[in-house]
């Protein structure tokens, strides 16, 4: 007797799904469940809107649901969250076809670095690009620098430990857009959409969202041109259980200790290192807001390309302090934020 399967659609996106040629049902829906009983289903989507940045496209990918999952075309159109052997999350993000549009500058700098003249532009070619030109026109390095529509875009150049650097920022609704180029090197030293940022004489700190509106992380980059960054909790934006929860399990993302142990209890900080708990979590790679909950907190871990396993823990706060964790193993379906979710059934 084949084993029935039940998937799971996450996708935020207006449109039609089809498997195997069969209506299936419209997103976004967080109730959209469907048990399947083949090891092999073509899934199909029909998109129903477009955004002012262009035209989402229809696609279909072929996906095998044996013992080891995966999607045929593996581009990450489609992510398969493993809950269980038997219940999978498909993360849907349709591609999207930028609005055709005739190239034009959104903003520019000329200015001079080791006796030689540059041009710096960010222009709008579909994308929102950026390029840097030599005195002659010649193109010496080009780079998406957003696919949102932007706004006030300024580029000006900086000096970090006796080094000079590149900046282009622009506004992004209220966040904004950074990018930190070396000119040396033509390369990239970092990209990121932060809330906001400081820039000292021997370093780069960013403020930015994490993946709960609850908590904001501090990113430093000590040193550049180096590309590597160091990620800590900024604040907590509330005390709530949730709060509390996901900016632990965040700290434990980017293996900010300090921050991680200060939300536990003192009773837990005895008896628990900081890799003992990294040990008992695992190699995180995000947060899954549509399974938390006050009392559930949802993680991605890594299993393959676009491929992860979730996990839930349950966490118990007494004086404002985490005083406990669990992981949870007994589910119900229930449909929850964003997606039809499972909660702990204990």
């Amino acid at each position: 007797m084949p084993t029935l399967k039940l998937l799971q659609f996450d996708c935020s996106v207006p449109g039609l799904l089809r498997i195997n040629g069969v209506f299936a049902g419209q997103t976004p829906d967080p109730e959209l469940c469907h048990y399947v009983s083949d090891s092999r289903l073509y899934l199909e989507f029909l998109p129903l809107s477009s955004t002012s940045a262009g035209q989402y496209l229809p696609f279909t990918r072929m996906i095998h649901l044996g013992s080891e999952p995966e999607v045929v075309q593996n581009d990450g159109i489609v992510q398969l969250y493993l809950l269980s052997d038997s219940v999978i999350i498909l993360h849907i993000t349709p591609p999207l076809l930028p609005v055709a549009s005739v190239p034009h500058s959104l903003g520019s700098l000329r200015f001079s670095w080791n006796h030689s003249q540059y041009l710096a532009e960010v222009y709008r070619d579909g994308n929102i690009c950026f390029g840097l030109y030599d005195q002659s026109g010649s193109i010496l390095f080009t780079h998406l620098f957003s696919d949102a529509d932007i706004s006030e875009v300024q580029l000006f150049t900086h000096p970090i430990q006796n080094r000079t650097y590149l900046f282009v920022r622009g506004n992004i609704a209220d966040r904004i857009r950074l990018l930190c180029i070396d000119i040396a090197e033509r390369r990239i030293c970092f990209l990121h959409t932060c809330l906001h940022y400081r820039l000292a004489d021997t370093s780069v700190t960013l403020i930015c969202d994490s993946d709960c509106k609850e908590v904001k992380l501090r990113l430093v980059y000590p040193s550049l041109p180096a590309s590597t960054h160091k990620t800590y909790l900024a604040e907590l934006e509330s005390s709530s259980a949730r709060a509390l929860a996901i900016g632990f399990l965040q700290a434990v993302l980017y293996k900010d200790s300090v921050q991680g142990m200060q939300l536990l209890s003192p009773d837990l900080r005895e008896q628990l290192s900081f890799s003992d708990l990294q040990e008992f979590i695992g190699d995180i790679h995000a947060v899954f807001l549509p399974l938390c909950s006050d009392t559930q907190i949802a993680v991605l871990l890594p299993h393959r390309l676009h491929i992860y396993h979730i996990r839930l823990f349950s966490f118990e706060i007494s004086q404002g302090k985490i005083s406990n964790l669990a992981e949870q193993s007994h589910f119900a379906i229930l449909p929850l934020q964003s997606g039809c979710g499972i909660v702990n059934d204990e």
